[in-house]
This record gives C-alpha cells, structure tokens and sequence, in this order.
C-alpha cells in the first residue's frame, strides 16, 4: 500500500473516530437527564394542628329574672314606704267596768255614794301606734241612799289613755222622794276618764236633766275586758 493511501485512511479514521466521539457525549447528556446534576430536596413544611378544647357556653341567667333583681333593687326617690300591718281590720273587745263613787246634787241633797256597772263594744285601729278605738256603751248605776236609779247608753271614744262618753240619761225615784209615786225624768250626760294603772282610772261624769237640775259625780272605774 503505497503511502497517499495511507493517510487517505488514516485522516478518514481520524475524522470518523472524532465523529463518534462527539456522537456519543451528545448522546449521553440527552439520555443521562438530569441525573449529573445536584438536586436539593426542600421538604414542605407540614401544618400540625392543634388540639383545641371545646368551649363551653356560660349559661345565661334568663332576661326576666334579671330585670326583676334590678327592678327590686333600684331606689324610689318619688315615693316613701310605710310598714303596714298584716291585718287591718279593727278588733272588736267587750269590756265591763265596774263604777264607785259619789255624786253632788244640789245644795239639797248634798253628796252622796253610787255604785254602777257599765258594758262598752269597741273597735281597736291595729294601725295606730297608740291604743285608739271607738264604740258603744250603756250603764245601770244606782244611788242607795237616796233611792235613785239611773240609766245611760251613748257613744264612747278613746285614745291612749283618754276616754270620752256622751249619751243620753234616764233617773227614777221612789214615791218617798219625789211625792205621790214614781217619778222619772231624762237628761244628757257627759264623762271624762283617765287611766291610771293598767285597768284602774278614774273619771268625772256631768249629768244635766230636763228641768234644768245638775248632777257632778266622781269615781273610780275597774276596766275587765271579756273575750265575745
């Protein structure tokens, strides 16, 4: 083989050699992917969840409740409040009172002792801070010595420890007295009594009669209530 031949080859071997040699770098990185290069792996951050408790609801006090608290609780300024008490009827007592004294009548007849028996119906004001009542009355008294009996029923009225009478008046008299048989006159009378103990006072009676004649009289009086 001569030598033009020679290189001929060789410069052909070169040149297919070089060739390949490109051929397969290129072919390489294509097939080879990303795989050369250095991958870093950044990992997400990962959401925890946290365990929350359940809340629990206040309860409530009901809306009417608490608008009566606030309501009972709010001062009036406009009004003033009084005690009461429970019971406002007035009460009823029947007392009995026993009578001694002495009578004036007149220059005539002098002084002289009576003795009566007088029964009164109240009715007591439970709202009054002292004893207060108002009712009825009626009374036999009798004057031994000279022979007179009187009767008397009227209205009575007292307050703490004042009591008032004022009714009418009625006197009989034995023949000896007055002349031929029994006479009678009428008239109006009026009393005044002050307690002193707790059932002991004394009181002052004005009696005036019809024809014009005046009887003054003092005593004690026993006051003994009685249950109806």
């Amino acid at each position: 083989m001569n030598t033009k031949n020679t290189k001929t080859i060789r410069w052909i071997s070169t040149l297919a050699m070089g060739a390949f040699l490109l051929l397969s770098g290129v072919t390489s990185q294509a097939f080879a992917g990303p795989g050369y290069r250095r991958v870093i792996r950044v990992d997400t951050p990962r959401t925890v969840k946290k365990k929350t408790r359940p809340v629990r609801k206040r309860k409530t006090q009901k809306t009417t409740r608490t608008r009566l608290k606030t309501a009972s609780t709010r001062p009036k300024s406009t009004t003033r409040t009084r005690s009461i008490p429970k019971s406002t009827a007035p009460e009823m007592k029947l007392i009995v009172g026993l009578e001694a004294g002495g009578v004036y009548q007149g220059l005539a007849q002098g002084e002289d002792g009576t003795l009566g028996v007088r029964l009164s119906s109240i009715a007591t004001d439970p709202r009054s801070a002292n004893a207060t009542w108002l009712g009825i009355y009626g009374r036999l008294q009798v004057q031994p010595n000279a022979g007179y009996t009187r009767m008397a029923a009227g209205l009575t009225a007292g307050f703490d420890l004042l009591n008032v009478d004022l009714g009418v008046v009625s006197e009989s008299a034995m023949a000896s007295n007055r002349g031929e048989g029994v006479s009678n006159r009428n008239g109006n009378e009026f009393s005044i009594a002050l307690g002193l103990l707790d059932s002991l006072g004394v009181y002052a009676r004005l009696v005036r009669f019809e024809d014009g004649d005046m009887l003054d009289e003092f005593g004690l009086r026993l006051n003994l209530p009685l249950a109806f």
